[in-house]
């Protein structure tokens, strides 16, 4: 029995040639060369180690880890290659078609189209032949050489080399090689050249391995001789090193015996150097680059042997060594890099001549392999690309056992892509604002997402279910600063993606502010809009409170007698207007998310509406101190009562950092205001004295100037770096950041001015 045989050759990191002997061929001794190129990535992407190209994704999805029909050759074939073009298509030229004594080499040529999963013709080589070597170059042309032609068996080695335009769909022809050859070795250099080495002369009867090499120049059209390898061989394993440097490996001498050793082509120097020797003689293997650089060399044949194991080559140390092995020995397989940095080997030949339908993966992780979804089509000596979203297509090769019978069903394995995440890693929302960020995914099936940490509250996470994620909501008050989380992504493929996540959470700048008189008068100023002027009998139920909506579009006017009064987007939930009151209400504070507030009373009743809870009340004798001011806590589970003697009574989560209750003031105290950390306060008197607690910064006072009207309420700014004092004239005094946008000081007044509120 003559045994079919295979051999790799690369333009790339992960390329195979396969060959057999053709049909007539003499049985002799020494295997008939029958060689396929099974290209699991574009044969010319690697310039110097570089990215490999990949064709654009083909329009459905599949279940990862199987392979699925895609649109057949007009052709069958064997024993060719292909290749990615820079247009994203697949080309497939020459090679062997028909079967058995009448199988020939054919001139035509087809392209795949990923997209729409069909071929299309891609003209024809001037010269049919098959097991020639194809090299895509940097001009995006694809140039094929040597190769063996003819009509009847046995099959002539060639010289004669072509290149194929793209843009114009033809084939010309380029200058021939000084020495016809097939089953060669081929690269792309970084310099832009084409190494072809090794392979045999002859005829597919009778062939010797050589040990030339040439270089090809594109941009001259010529050959020129390049180092010799030290020892002749043909069907070897060759890669492209991520240095630069070329490695062939194992192969058949010129006896048609298996060799061990390896060499080194530097481009550098134009020669071949010692690469150390496999632990095994073989010819015909896979040889894929591994994303940590290293070589695997898997499967082949020694002798009469079919292999299973497989090698793995540091060019660090320039060394070999063995790892896990095949469950199947198989050569004439295809062999493809997948995106999650594993390698699939699918199909080729038994040691019986039987096409092969199983598939394996290695892992380099593990340094073992892995079943995986078999071919829908035993096959052996197939062409194969790497595609786009984690596709690889397998087209042609025989798939008739013991004798030669080609193919032209394709098939697509689908490996999918690893996830990642691709949008950036922060993320700033502002306070009463409601925004959202989208979270987005590469990767193939869509990612899952979730995260870990805490958001803000007010903010939520939600994955959408195709591939993205959304943070959103309006982030309340009090939830200032960084607030980091982690993202992660996962889908079945590869290492889960995580990030970094950070979410800010910023208050906006004051753009304006609205003043309010005791008859209800609103003064608006900057961006304030006045949604609407009440007017009231401050003798009888004078306005004594303000407060505006997280948005700044609308906003509550407060009385004494306990009416609430909504303006704009301002939402009403409840009033202690009908309410028998012990006494007036002094002061009115709304929640941190703007769906509540509270009513308190001069004796310290807490009146909640929305959803503001009651966490105390308070009873005060008003002969001897009363409640004016109040304050919630940042997260709105507490609050600050304030006396006009400078009480402080806090109340849930507020934490106390100090009062003025045991110092004789100088004028009553009639405002509080807590901080946006919620981490201290400012008490404010009428006559203009400003007292800070915890970390309130102090920005300045009216303390030492005699005023002509009182002081009746301080007002932070929206970051906390400045504050507003406004006066019962309409006077209104700003410190720090606080912008100053007008005041109603020069204007006749309905009733004193009662209180103020900022526009962000």
């Amino acid at each position: 029995m003559v045994r079919k045989k295979v051999t790799r050759m690369t333009g790339s990191s992960d390329i195979g040639a396969q060959d057999r002997a053709g049909p007539g061929r003499r049985q002799t001794q020494r295997r008939g060369p029958r060689r396929l190129l099974a290209a699991a990535a574009a044969t010319a992407a690697a310039i110097g180690g570089g990215a490999v190209l990949v064709a654009a994704a083909p329009a459905g999805a599949a279940t990862v880890g199987t392979f699925t029909s895609t649109g057949a050759l007009a052709t069958a074939r064997a024993d060719t290659q292909a290749t990615v073009l820079t247009n994203g298509k697949v080309l497939v030229a020459a090679g062997l078609s028909g079967s058995g004594a009448t199988a020939a080499p054919t001139a035509s040529a087809e392209s795949y189209d990923p997209t729409a999963e069909t071929w299309s013709s891609a003209g024809s080589l001037t010269t049919a032949r098959y097991d020639a070597t194809t090299t895509l170059l940097p001009n995006g042309q694809v140039l094929v050489a040597g190769g063996l032609t003819g009509a009847t068996a046995p099959f002539g080695a060639t010289n004669t080399a072509e290149l194929y335009n793209p843009s114009s769909n033809t084939w010309s022809a380029a200058a021939a090689m000084t020495t016809a050859r097939f089953g060669a070795s081929a690269t792309l250099l970084s310099n832009g050249s084409v190494l072809v080495a090794g392979g045999d002369t002859g005829n597919s009867t009778t062939a010797t391995a050589t040990n030339t090499a040439e270089l090809y120049n594109p941009s001259t059209n010529s050959w020129s001789a390049a180092g010799s390898l030290t020892t002749a061989r043909a069907f070897a394993s060759s890669t492209a090193l991520s240095n630069g440097n070329f490695l062939v490996a194992g192969g058949e001498d010129g006896a048609g015996n298996a060799i061990a050793t390896a060499e080194q082509y530097n481009p550098s120097t134009n020669s071949w150097t010692s690469a150390g020797s496999l632990a095994t003689a073989r010819h015909d293997a896979t040889a894929t680059l591994l994303p940590n650089g290293q070589v695997l060399v898997a499967g082949g044949e020694n002798g009469t042997t079919v292999l299973t194991s497989a090698e793995l080559y540091n060019p660090s140390n320039n060394t070999w060594s063995t790892t896990g092995s095949m469950a199947t020995a198989r050569f004439g397989a295809t062999v493809g890099l997948l995106p999650d940095g594993t390698v699939l080997i699918a199909g080729g030949e038994d040691g019986s001549s039987n096409p092969i339908a199983t598939a394996e993966r290695f892992n380099p992780s593990t340094g073992s392999f892995s079943a995986t979804g078999s071919l829908g089509t035993a096959r052996a000596f197939a062409a194969s690309a790497v595609l786009s979203d984690g596709y690889l297509l397998v087209a042609g090769g025989e798939s008739g056992s013991g004798s030669t019978t080609t193919t032209g069903s394709a098939e697509l394995y689908y490996a999918g892509l690893p996830p990642a995440i691709t949008s950036s890693t922060s993320v700033s929302f502002t306070v009463g604002q409601s925004s959202s960020f989208t979270v987005t995914t590469s990767g193939s099936p869509a990612p899952s997402i979730t995260e870990t940490g805490v958001l803000p509250a007010g903010l939520a996470f939600h994955d959408n279910g195709n591939g993205t994620a959304t943070i959103s909501g309006t982030p309340q008050s009090g939830t200032v600063g960084s607030f980091p989380i982690r993202i992660f992504a996962t889908n079945g493929v590869g290492a889960v993606a995580s990030q970094s996540f950070v979410t800010l959470v910023v208050i906006p700048p004051v753009s304006g502010y609205w003043i309010a008189s005791s008859a209800g008068t609103v003064y608006p100023y900057g961006q304030a809009l006045s949604y609407s002027n009440l007017s009231v009998n401050d003798k009888v139920r004078p306005i004594v409170a303000m407060a505006a909506t997280l948005d700044g579009k609308g906003y509550w006017l407060v009385s004494a007698k306990g009416n609430v009064y909504n303006d704009g987007d301002a939402a009403f939930y409840g009033s202690a207007a009908h309410l028998r009151l012990a006494a007036p209400i002094s002061a009115f504070a709304v929640t941190p998310d703007g769906k509540g507030y509270w009513l308190v009373s001069e004796t310290g009743a807490v009146y909640p509406y929305g959803d503001a809870k009651s966490y105390s009340n308070l009873t005060v004798n008003l002969k001897v101190r009363k409640v004016v001011a109040m304050a919630p806590s940042v997260d709105g589970k507490g609050y600050y009562l304030v006396t006009n003697t400078g009480n402080v009574y806090n109340y849930g989560d507020a934490p106390f950092y100090g009062s003025k209750a045991h110092v004789r003031l100088p004028h009553p105290v009639v405002s509080v205001a807590s901080t946006v950390d919620g981490k201290g306060y400012y008490l404010v008197s009428s006559g203009g004295n400003v007292y800070n607690f915890g970390d309130a910064a102090f920005y300045g006072s009216k303390a030492t100037v005699r005023l002509a009207s009182p002081v009746v309420q301080i007002v932070l700014t929206a970051d906390g770096k400045g504050y507003y004092l406004v006066s019962a004239r309409g006077n209104v005094y700003n410190y720090a950041d606080a912008r100053f946008f007008g005041s109603p000081v020069h204007v006749a007044l309905a009733g004193p001015i009662s209180t103020m509120a900022i526009h962000e």
